[in-house]
């Protein structure tokens, strides 16, 4: 089981470093980075929302990166996803943070009803976990967990992780004592991931996958 490698974090999430090597995340980040491989949206909306970052959706079903070889490589990395962890991508949201213009995602929970993995790919960005309102029993539970991955880490976000935590994705401008290398842009990979049926413990209940599919229709 890949996932037994992998660091598991206070929030429940794993993360798994250099997924990527140094070098495979440098030519990623340079070949995805790039307008004319990969076809950015500059303005993008989910949920009837305006978006603060770039981002791009790349649903598999429709054979897409045949003709394009930004896709082509995207495909290339969803298959390696399946190879490691024995499932199955659907398709690819990507994110792109820009540090001059402040891109970051506030305080939310994912209503998608599907696990996801995140890959990394750039500068660092300050990704953080705090415990719902509900969750709370005492003071210490208003913690805020940091996780600020390095270009080429890789984690698992559990379906689950959605009913206990919130999350939000800081801007370049937030470097606690300036130990992190924030300088440049980020891109955020994330991969819609269905697990193999003998993982047992990653079922997803069928009131998730209801509102999960909710979600989808009325974006």
């Amino acid at each position: 089981d890949k996932l037994s490698e992998a660091e598991k974090l206070s929030c429940g999430l794993f993360l798994l470093r250099g997924f990527l090597s140094p070098q495979e995340a440098s030519e990623a980040f340079a070949f995805l980075n790039d307008d004319t491989q990969l076809p950015w949206n500059h303005k993008p909306r989910a949920g009837g929302e305006r978006l603060d970052q770039h981002a791009y959706s790349y649903t598999r079903k429709k054979r897409e990166y045949k003709n394009s070889q930004g896709l082509s490589f995207l495909e290339r990395l969803c298959e390696r996803i399946e190879k490691e962890f024995d499932g199955q991508v659907s398709d690819v949201w990507c994110n792109r943070f820009k540090k001059k213009t402040g891109h970051h995602i506030p305080w939310h929970t994912d209503t998608y009803g599907r696990h996801i993995f995140v890959l990394s790919l750039g500068a660092q960005r300050v990704v953080q976990f705090r415990k719902k309102p509900r969750m709370m029993r005492d003071q210490d539970d208003d913690a805020i967990e940091d996780i600020v991955p390095s270009s080429g880490n890789l984690y698992f976000f559990p379906l689950a992780v959605n009913n206990t935590h919130e999350h939000r994705v800081r801007g370049a401008h937030y470097n606690p004592n300036g130990q992190y290398d924030m300088e440049g842009t980020r891109l955020s990979l994330v991969f819609y991931f269905t697990t193999p049926k003998y993982a047992k413990e990653y079922k997803i209940a069928a009131g998730d996958r209801i509102r999960g599919f909710a979600t989808t229709m009325f974006e």
